[in-house]
């Protein structure tokens, strides 16, 4: 019986084994490819986390409700974030949140990357300099031009509004790929910008006209929105070559893409186009871990990439702009907080010094379906003026 027992442990350790190679792509006894490895650890723990979630119908996590906070000015930290919604026929990832967030925020351990050189400040003409003003999560855009489709582009949504340099570096990268393989189908080009910036939904990023989502390309089908991408149907020639425009005289800040098509893209790149493994390892996270290089891992990207430039030049007027109608020309914008185990309202509003009352206004809790805060949502706790470079 006992040998029985034995047998019946080395079936299920086998069928375990095979089950894992199957959903990581890699074989589990490999040690720098297997379930030991960063980017296999970190779905688990993301598997695991999401099982131990709660679901008790009161606004806490882990902790009680103590009544509200007193009012007093509001400081916080952002997080940059992005959402994504399904619409024109698309298809979704699967991997968001349950708040529809997707993480597009490189981390505080990631490596950090140079920006170009500084462009030397210039004149800002009304109604004709383009100025992006703050950050990605905290922005806003003075003269944006929009993208409009053309033979190589479809752009999607009215929110097509960027900076000159983030619209020609996309236009250039289309061409790109067009010059190399003629007759390729048409690019998916959804959100850049508002024509003013600032806050777009779902997005928490894509606020200063220097990011925008793109889908990939592929081998079997002509896409007519967001489609998920995977190592079978991506076209890793036609996007590697859109991507390298992008990547092409250090204009881009970060690229961010799923670990899973990262791999394939990965290959093409060492193995067709015989990229050096020492810009490889520059460009790619992949195989190193996540948080390297320009091309970052981020949960809910298996259907497009999501690509942020520098925009120097956008930047080099904001000065200029500031002198002439003063920060009062700024628009407050949305304080994020990234809520942790053991936060409910009360504990946040009390951290923040902000009224219990405030803060459930701002979050429209009485709209809330979910009656429980999520670690990893994002929650606005205040409004305050960008941060302007320099200023």
């Amino acid at each position: 019986m006992n040998k029985l027992w034995f047998f019946v442990g080395l079936l299920l350790c086998w069928a375990s084994s095979l089950r894992a190679q199957e959903e990581f792509g890699t074989p589990s006894w490999l040690g720098n490819e297997g379930p030991g490895d960063a980017w296999t650890a970190a779905q688990l723990e993301s598997d695991a986390m999401r099982l131990k979630e709660g679901t008790s119908e009161v606004w806490t996590v882990g902790g009680q409700d103590d009544g509200s906070a007193p009012e007093a000015p509001v400081s916080a930290e952002i997080s940059s974030v992005e959402e994504s919604d399904d619409e024109d026929g698309t298809t979704d990832s699967g991997e968001h949140a349950e708040d529809g967030s997707i993480d597009d925020d490189p981390g505080e351990d990631a490596e950090e990357l140079e920006p170009p050189k500084k462009v030397e400040p210039i004149e800002f003409v009304p109604g004709k300099t383009c100025v992006s003003l703050g950050k990605a999560n905290n922005g806003a855009l003075i003269n944006g031009v929009p993208l409009n489709s053309n033979d190589y582009i479809t752009s999607m949504k009215t929110s097509r509004y960027g900076t000159p340099e983030l619209v020609e570096a996309i236009q250039a990268a289309a061409e790109a790929v067009n010059r190399k393989y003629p007759g390729s189908h048409k690019v998916i080009v959804r959100d850049l910008s508002a024509r003013e910036g600032g806050p777009l939904k779902p997005h928490l990023s894509h606020q200063a006209g220097c990011d925008v989502d793109i889908g990939y390309y592929f081998k079997d089908r002509v896409p007519q929105g967001f489609v998920e991408a995977n190592a079978r149907n991506l076209d890793a020639a036609r996007t590697w070559t859109l991507v390298e425009s992008f990547l092409a005289d250090g204009k881009t800040e970060y690229i961010f893409m799923d670990y899973s098509i990262q791999k394939p893209l990965y290959e093409y790149a060492r193995d067709v186009a015989h990229v050096s493994p020492a810009r490889l390892t520059k460009i790619f996270s992949y195989p190193h871990g996540k948080r390297y290089g320009i091309i970052r891992d981020a949960k809910g990207h298996k259907n497009h990439l999501h690509v942020r430039i520098w925009c120097p030049q956008a930047k080099a007027a904001v000065r200029d702009y500031v002198k002439r109608y003063g920060n009062s020309a700024l628009k407050p914008l949305p304080v994020y907080y990234t809520v942790k185990r053991g936060d409910n309202p009360s504990k946040i509003a009390k951290k923040h010094k902000i009224k219990l009352e405030e803060f459930k206004k701002w979050n429209d809790f009485k709209k809330r379906k979910r009656k429980t805060l999520k670690p990893g949502e994002k929650m606005i706790v205040g409004y305050k003026r960008p941060k302007l470079p320099g200023m």
